[in-house]
Order: structure tokens, then sequence, then C-alpha cells
């Protein structure tokens, strides 16, 4: 995805043997499975209704939000699953109104600093089921003309402006809501979510649900 977007750091063509061959980090872990440090900045204006109608540009409504924390001490987690995300999703889902998160769901741009990021937090925000994010995966079920187009933009696996990861991420789904995302534009996208975290181990996760309609 990330040859679509011309805001990406690395723009690269890569395979899975490149991949594997690449230097390992931490086992399984290498070096095309980490996120590059990345130099950047995002910015968001959140304004009232009255005033949002007076842009120019068509403002992309914020329909949920949660944020959710889980014990700092990894002795407390189960760092198999993400129970933060788990209950953050559902909040933002009740608060926009989503009964189906699976149907009702056009985008997603999610954290993935590594690779096994975005099947994790896909099963855990419940918009696949537990243990079928890889087969999903392989499927093209969340490629740019897939059912759920996952990090269209390249994701932070393309570049990674650390601490305004989230803003990023959220720009790029404002990008998709207004149909000017250019060549990773998604088709008909109307409804997205951003996820992003912090913390150790994905101690704390927040999500938004944008929406093109109030």
């Amino acid at each position: 995805n990330a040859l679509k977007n011309p805001l990406a750091q690395l723009q690269l063509k890569i395979t899975v043997k490149d991949v594997l061959e690449s230097e390992m980090i931490s086992d399984p872990l290498h070096k095309l499975d980490c996120s590059p440090v990345s130099d950047g900045c995002a910015a968001v204006i959140i304004a009232h209704e009255s005033v949002a109608k007076k842009f120019k540009q068509k403002p992309v409504w914020i329909k949920g939000v949660s944020f959710c924390a889980d014990s700092f001490f990894f002795g407390d987690r189960d760092l198999s699953r993400a129970k933060a995300l788990t209950e953050a999703a559902k909040k933002a889902y009740a608060m926009a109104g989503i009964k189906n998160p699976k149907k009702e769901i056009d985008v997603a741009e999610l954290y993935d600093a590594f690779t096994y990021q975005e099947l994790m937090w896909l099963e855990e925000m419940g918009l696949v089921d537990d243990s079928m994010a890889g087969k999903l995966l392989e499927k093209g079920d969340f490629n740019i003309d897939g059912r759920l187009p996952v990090n269209a933009s390249g994701g932070l696996l393309s570049g990674h402006p650390v601490i305004a990861a989230g803003l990023y991420s959220m720009a790029a789904v404002v990008r998709q809501i207004r149909g000017d995302a250019g060549g990773f534009q998604v088709k008909k996208a109307k409804t997205g979510l951003v996820q992003g975290l912090n913390g150790l181990g994905g101690q704390s996760h927040c999500v938004f649900i944008l929406d093109k309609e109030k």
C-alpha cells in the first residue's frame, strides 16, 4: 500500500522472502517486521458543528471515541490479549451506534509498528473472529479493494512518526472519508476507524469512529 502513498517514508516493494531474510531483531521479528522511526507531524482541527460548517472542506464527524488503560505491570496482564482495546472498541461502537462493526466499518487505520499487531488488534476489536485474521489477510480481505481495507496508507510500517502516530492515522482516515486519498483511496469509504496505543505491551488504547455524515 505504501507504494501508492507519496507521504510514506518507505515505499518498498517487498516479498515474504525479503522479510524472512532481513536481519533478526528479536525472534520472531525481523527488521522488515518492524517500523522505522520517522520525522513527521500531523494536525487535526476539532470544532463545534456551527464552526465546522463554515469551512470550505466538508467536515468529517467524530461519531464515537473511547480510551481505556490496563495495568502497567506485565505480570498483571495476559499479553496474548488486549483487554483495554476490546473495551475501548466496545465503548466507541456504542457511542457511534454501531451494532455490527464487521459490516459497518468501511476502512481502518491501526497502529502497526510491528507486523503481528494489525492481526491482533483486528481480532480484539471484533472486526474479525478470533484466530481468523491471518487467514483473512492471506485471502486479501484487508487489501485496498478487500472486504475491510486496513492501513491503506501503508500504515506505520511505512513510516512511524512516533508521538504523532495516532494523528497521522486519523489524518489518513479523514482523507479516505473525504475522498481525497489519491492513489490509496478506498471506494465508498463512509465510516472509518482509527486505533492508537500507548504504554508498554499495548497497555492503553484509543479508538475513534469517524463518519461522512453527522
